[in-house]
């Protein structure tokens, strides 16, 4: 199956997780207008700063009028100051830093890499010391919620209080692609779980306080189990379109099956704009936490 975007695709979505990736691919994308022009562009998926030649496909969209071009990474190379500073001369304008908890403890426990939580702080580190130089300079973290690291919600929020720079603390549930689906029974949460775990913690963070926190995003959530986090909701990301059991170009990364909803969702307000759940979470959890939504909030209070 052919890889082409959706005509509603919002975000260039480059997953480059091979590092044999090489510039001759990435202009082959480039010349079948995979990318749209008007769109950012964000190299995400694996770990795309492990390919050799990423600088040079960052300045190639540079010079092909691509504007906003943004880096989903787990953050461990730009703990050296002059590779980040390569990257943004060559034109990303934006980074968005993997965050798994607020130890090496937690963290670690997710990358099964030692040592990689002190690399991923002190790259962020470095990022927020450069934008202070370059305010326009985009700095987003994400933080995958698991049985691992949803006990950890607070202590990780925590860590964020007062730090100047970073635009928007994301959250998302598992998502079930690569070896998330291999796993997804050890690290899998109920969206209910996630819900109730977040309220604490920001009561506990932010309640007695009344700390500041950067923007907070919960991504690809139910709009149905939200209800009085809806002000917290973010849009979930389009990609480009995969056919059921298909593979992402370049990658070899197996994908889950396309997301499902049941006959009751079409009486929810929500129902044009929910992305489904996937059937791994429902083979799991089932549908009982699931409950059409009568009345819409307004839009206003999305978080982008």
């Amino acid at each position: 199956m052919a890889w082409k975007p959706s005509v509603t695709l919002k975000t260039n979505w480059a997953p480059l997780p091979k590092e044999d990736f090489s510039l001759k691919d990435f202009k082959y994308l480039l010349k079948k207008n995979i990318l749209l022009r008007n769109a950012p562009v964000v190299f995400s998926g694996g770990e795309p700063t492990l390919i050799p030649q990423l600088i040079d496909m960052v300045a190639l969209l540079r010079q092909k009028g691509y504007r906003e071009i943004l880096l989903q990474t787990n953050g461990r190379m730009l703990c050296y100051e002059d590779f980040c500073l390569r990257l943004i001369r060559a034109g990303v304008s934006g980074f968005g830093i993997s965050i798994n908890g607020s130890s090496a403890a937690v963290h670690e426990r997710m990358t099964r890499m030692p040592g990689s939580f002190h690399q991923t702080m002190t790259g962020l580190k470095n990022l927020l010391a450069i934008k202070h130089d370059l305010p326009h300079l985009k700095i987003t973290t994400h933080t995958t919620l698991t049985k691992i690291n949803l006990t950890d919600l607070a202590a990780l929020l925590n860590i964020f209080i007062g730090k100047q720079g970073i635009d928007t603390i994301v959250l998302n549930p598992l998502w079930l692609q690569g070896n998330a689906i291999m796993h997804h029974r050890q690290l899998l949460v109920p969206y209910t779980d996630i819900a109730l775990k977040f309220k604490r913690a920001i009561k506990k963070v932010t309640g007695s306080n009344n700390l500041a926190l950067p923007k907070i995003s919960i991504t690809d959530f139910p709009f149905c189990v939200a209800a009085d986090l809806m002000d917290y909701i973010g849009t979930p990301e389009q990609g480009p379109v995969i056919g059921h059991d298909e593979t992402i170009p370049h990658t070899g990364l197996k994908t889950g099956p396309p997301n499902i909803k049941n006959r009751m969702c079409r009486t929810c307000c929500y129902f044009s704009v929910c992305a489904g759940i996937p059937p791994l979470y429902i083979a799991k959890f089932g549908w009982g936490e699931f409950h059409p939504v009568a009345h819409i909030k307004p839009l206003h209070k999305f978080s982008k």
